[in-house]
């Protein structure tokens, strides 16, 4: 059970003991479910894990695109989707995270793009992604995922990618990066 410590902390449940969260995690703390599935809660530790990464370096000037804020969030966000969503029951357990929420999104649906109910689930009171971010980074995670990136070439292949508008076009039409092609020689 989540309960108040002291003024300024809220100590977390056994799964995560002797961890504490200052004042600007009690609101995320508030909406977390008492109980939640062991499934669950290795989502919610991983997404916890990247709000602490991105936190950190949106302060850190000069970082490479790999290694910045939105290049660590969408890296890791994707990872963690991507492996979650594969596993038996992965896509309950994004579902039910983002359904905790007051209101769960109308679109697109989880089987349109899990991306953006996994990122939903990484950040649920949209303290790191304008809806402007969430939906373009869900989109780019979508079209990476189709096109079976592998997350350490994320950000690389995103650059490659074109515009939103590009980005937009071949999702709809479902094409596959033609840069993926390999050139197989006889």
């Amino acid at each position: 059970m989540i309960g108040t410590t002291d003024s300024d902390t809220v100590s977390l449940p056994n799964a995560m003991k002797g961890r504490t969260l200052g004042k600007s995690k009690q609101r995320y703390l508030k909406s977390r479910p008492r109980k939640l599935s062991d499934s669950q809660w290795a989502f919610d530790d991983a997404a916890e894990f990247i709000r602490d990464g991105f936190s950190q370096r949106q302060s850190v000037k000069g970082l490479r695109p790999f290694d910045s804020a939105n290049g660590y969030l969408r890296r890791e966000a994707y990872a963690l989707i991507r492996e979650t969503k594969s596993r038996k029951g992965g896509a309950n357990t994004i579902k039910s995270l983002v359904q905790r929420l007051s209101t769960t999104p109308e679109s697109p649906e989880y089987a349109e793009n899990p991306f953006y109910w996994g990122l939903l689930a990484i950040d649920p009171h949209r303290d790191f992604l304008s809806p402007q971010d969430l939906s373009r980074f869900a989109k780019q995670l979508l079209y990476a995922d189709r096109n079976g990136v592998p997350p350490n070439y994320l950000i690389g292949f995103l650059y490659q990618t074109g515009g939103p508008r590009d980005l937009s076009h071949k999702l709809v039409s479902k094409v596959r990066d033609d840069s993926l092609a390999l050139e197989i020689q006889r």
